[in-house]
């Protein structure tokens, strides 16, 4: 599937969230989630791609706010710029998420921050250590009790920040899909 047609599907499934929801607050202020998703980085193959998997837990600080810290850990896959060979890369990332529109059963959010990750091989370009700061849309739709299927797409760049000489960084389209669970 291309990286188009993948970030579609997504933006088909938002719009029909939008046109299916009545009002509702699911996400008060103390609330506590629990998210674990999958995702992978399309768009920029000249420094390759990450295929992750996170888990993570979010506080609602606020109606509709909240706080995530998520652990992210997957493969990648280097393009032609670091030369280098496939491997593994872990990281945490802190991110605020606001669900800006709510439904009975489903919610429109943004969420945008940063992380770290380290990597066993050169990813994006010359270091192993580097920064993602990321944002972007994303719905959640209820399944049953506090369960929630979540998707959506995200700008993310990763790179060392110039910590080290050379800093050619990856920015491309991360798309993602999972389960978050409030409690």
């Amino acid at each position: 599937m291309s990286s188009f047609a993948g970030c579609s599907v997504w933006m088909v499934l938002l719009l029909v969230m939008i046109s299916t929801g009545a009002l509702a607050d699911d996400f008060a202020e103390g609330a506590w989630t629990l998210q674990a998703y999958g995702s992978g980085t399309y768009g920029d193959s000249s420094h390759g791609d990450i295929y992750s998997a996170h888990l993570g837990v979010g506080y609602y600080f606020v109606d509709d706010w909240s706080l995530n810290l998520e652990l992210v850990g997957g493969r990648v896959v280097p393009g032609e710029i670091s030369g280098d060979d496939n491997g593994m890369a872990a990281g945490l990332d802190m991110l605020f998420r606001w669900h800006f529109v709510t439904g009975e059963n489903w919610s429109l959010y943004t969420d945008f921050g940063g992380g770290i990750q380290q990597a066993d091989t050169n990813f994006p370009s010359d270091s192993h250590f580097n920064f993602r700061p990321q944002a972007g849309l994303g719905a959640t739709w209820k399944l049953a009790g506090r369960a929630r299927l979540m998707g959506g797409v995200r700008w993310l760049h990763i790179s060392n920040a110039y910590i080290t000489p050379g800093n050619n960084g990856l920015d491309a389209a991360q798309c993602y899909g999972g389960l978050m669970m409030s409690f």
